[in-house]
């Protein structure tokens, strides 16, 4: 019979957290840094609306380019 032990249960938890926190940690990792890509398209498009048409040109875009942009959806 083998009696189950504090020492046991301790043992099994040390071998189990590294996996179980790889399987949390990493999917929470990648979703923050989805997270922050789409914020920072976001306020890029943001700011890209507020451009004149004289700044457009000088950085070589022209409105109908700026319009079809802003209009991306910030997931793609």
């Amino acid at each position: 019979m083998t009696v189950y032990t504090q020492a046991n249960h301790n043992n099994h938890l040390s071998q189990c957290l590294p996996s179980c926190e790889e399987a949390v940690i990493e999917p929470s990792k990648n979703l923050f840094k989805t997270l922050a890509i789409w914020n920072q398209r976001f306020q890029q498009r943001k700011q890209l609306a507020k451009l004149d048409d004289r700044m457009l040109e000088d950085i070589g875009l022209n409105r109908a380019d700026v319009d079809c942009e802003i209009n991306t959806p910030f997931w793609r």
